[in-house]
């Protein structure tokens, strides 16, 4: 297991069962652990691996958003919200709203153009489980130390 950076919140929640997530915040990457436990004839055998979430750049943002959503890690998606968009819509309303997507591919397909020191847009491709596939530009704000999603709209 790779070291952790130090000063990180550390946060251990046990789930149904023996399951254990693991979730160590910084200020503009997540550590998440994922295990997954079995039970094979009385004996618990577990596996699990570490993925980054690094929201220090528009380009590492929109990348993370990518595997937030394939991996369908919608409340931890919505952590990297931006604060204002988190006041209209509630952390179990956001994950009850994407619940049933189907986003199988997620590819960042431009630079970031900067609209302000403070506000970037970056096109995204996404590919749908039907094989459709569609272009997106998503915005992010920086705000507390790290680029947030402000919102996404459908693009040419």
């Amino acid at each position: 297991m790779s070291k952790l950076p130090k000063g990180l919140l550390v946060y251990l929640v046990p789930l149904a069962g023996t399951l254990i997530f693991l979730n160590v915040f910084s200020t503009s990457k997540v550590y998440s652990y994922f295990s997954e436990t079995k039970s094979i004839e009385g004996n618990v055998v577990s596996t699990g691996t570490w993925t980054n979430y690094d929201f220090s750049t528009p380009t590492k943002a929109a990348e993370s958003v990518g595997m937030l959503l394939i991996s369908k890690r919608f409340n931890t998606l919505y952590q990297h919200l931006v604060s204002d968009l988190k006041e209209t819509i509630s952390e179990k309303e956001f994950a009850e709203s994407m619940k049933n997507s189907t986003i199988i591919d997620y590819k960042v397909s431009s630079e970031p153009k900067y609209k302000t020191s403070k506000q970037a847009e970056v096109k995204t491709k996404i590919s749908y489980g039907n094989g459709a596939t569609k272009s997106f530009i998503s915005v992010f704000n920086y705000e507390g130390g790290e680029w947030k999603l402000l919102g996404t709209a459908e693009s040419d």
